[in-house]
């Protein structure tokens, strides 16, 4: 318990003298929680970061130490205040840890998950008009490594429907481009086709996660082949 502040995310409204409610804006929830002086005065002081230690200074002469601290671990239960610890924060994905963190018990278990998504090394087959968008989106969130599969160049009828490309890119290979347009991403690309004939091992024995987007010859079989690889690195 390094620092103590009321999640940013959390927007408290008095509804009574002794009830509270907590407006989440991220997830748009709301709680309602019966306060008494100790409440209060935690809550108030929580506006600010804090120490447990300057917590206990200001508060100790009128209540016990240990009433104190179980406030705080009720609040923090309570998906109201924050034990923060010397964790370093992206800015880009402030917003993202935000969202996480209420649906979480604690900083530790929200910096966990966001550490989870870093440490990811997940697979796309196909990049068209599903496999562009997802790709983005996990580019969005902080995906570790991500790794594209397709054999297939842009024509003009990708256009309508697939982010990342655009007519100068026409006849190129769609991984080509989005490792150009996405350079700044640990990003590896693959020209393989999903088949029986096309061994996938070396793509998929060290992902944490596989997306299926590749539609040739049909979903039915490029799922069957994929989930038996799936299958058989999945972690135990």
């Amino acid at each position: 318990m390094n620092r103590i502040k009321l999640k940013e995310s959390a927007y408290i409204l008095k509804e009574s003298d002794d009830i509270y409610q907590v407006v989440f804006t991220s997830t748009r929830r709301i709680k309602r929680f019966a306060v008494d002086n100790l409440v209060k005065e935690l809550i108030l002081s929580a506006k600010s970061e804090t120490s447990l230690q300057e917590i206990i200074s200001s508060f100790g002469s009128k209540y016990p130490e240990e009433d104190i601290v179980s406030c705080l671990y009720s609040l923090e239960a309570a998906g109201i205040v924050n034990f923060y610890g010397e964790d370093k924060i992206n800015p880009r994905h402030k917003r993202q840890i935000a969202f996480i963190n209420e649906l979480t018990e604690s900083w530790e278990e929200t910096m966990k998950l966001q550490k989870k998504l870093e440490d990811s090394r997940i697979a796309v087959f196909g990049i068209g008009g599903i496999g562009t968008w997802i790709v983005n989106g996990l580019n969005q969130i902080g995906i570790g490594e991500i790794k594209i599969i397709d054999p297939d160049t842009v024509s003009i009828s990708n256009l309508n429907r697939q982010l990342f490309f655009t007519e100068s890119d026409i006849g190129q290979y769609k991984v080509d481009v989005i490792s150009r347009k996405l350079s700044d991403l640990n990003l590896r690309k693959f020209y393989t086709k999903v088949s029986n004939d096309e061994p996938l091992d070396k793509i998929v024995e060290d992902c944490s996660f596989l997306v299926n987007c590749a539609d040739f010859p049909s979903v039915t079989d490029t799922t069957r082949i994929i989930n038996e690889y799936a299958t058989k690195y999945r972690e135990v």
